[in-house]
């Protein structure tokens, strides 16, 4: 169980009024709930400050907030992605529905393994030069998934490539796996 609390008043410790001296206050609710572990976490306006504060004790070295689809990518060192997840998901899951956002939760080597990946999938673009490569990935389009969803006009306005090069840019990224 994940608990939010704040307090109106900046000099009380909230999270602390309610765990209570040597956790007193709270071990009557841990009793109630049959000894289910509870987190009490601050509640803070800022999203950063509250969704690290929610996956604790993990130590978060990014976050990539989309509040438009109430989605947050959360980047962890190696050593700190079976904590941030917690047993079973469940550490990702209360903090979740805690903030009331979608969260993934990725390692640095899994970041590297997917960019790498996506790398090698638009270099084997068959006739597609490296400038090009380098031109859609500046431009944001790192991955053939994305190339596929584009139309001509919008590759168009990317420097450096025309009409023909747009068109055999979509016929490879249609054809590549």
């Amino acid at each position: 169980t994940k608990i939010a609390v704040c307090s109106k008043d900046e000099k009380i410790d909230s999270v602390g009024a309610c765990v209570g001296m040597r956790g007193s206050r709270v071990k009557n609710i841990v009793r109630e709930l049959q000894g289910e572990k509870i987190d009490i976490v601050r509640w803070e306006l800022d999203i950063d400050k509250y969704v690290r504060g929610a996956l604790s004790p993990a130590k978060i070295s990014e976050l990539k907030i989309d509040e438009k689809n109430k989605r947050i990518e959360v980047i962890v060192e190696n050593d700190q992605l079976a904590l941030a997840i917690g047993k079973h998901g469940q550490n990702v899951r209360l903090a979740s529905k805690l903030v009331n956002y979608n969260m993934d939760i990725r390692s640095y080597n899994e970041l590297a393994r997917e960019k790498e990946k996506k790398e090698v999938a638009l270099k084997k673009l068959s006739g597609i030069g490296k400038k090009t490569v380098e031109a859609l990935k500046e431009a944001g389009f790192d991955s053939l998934e994305k190339i596929r969803s584009l139309k001509i006009d919008e590759l168009t306005k990317i420097k450096g490539i025309g009409k023909k090069t747009a068109q055999k840019i979509l016929a490879e990224a249609k054809k590549a796996k």
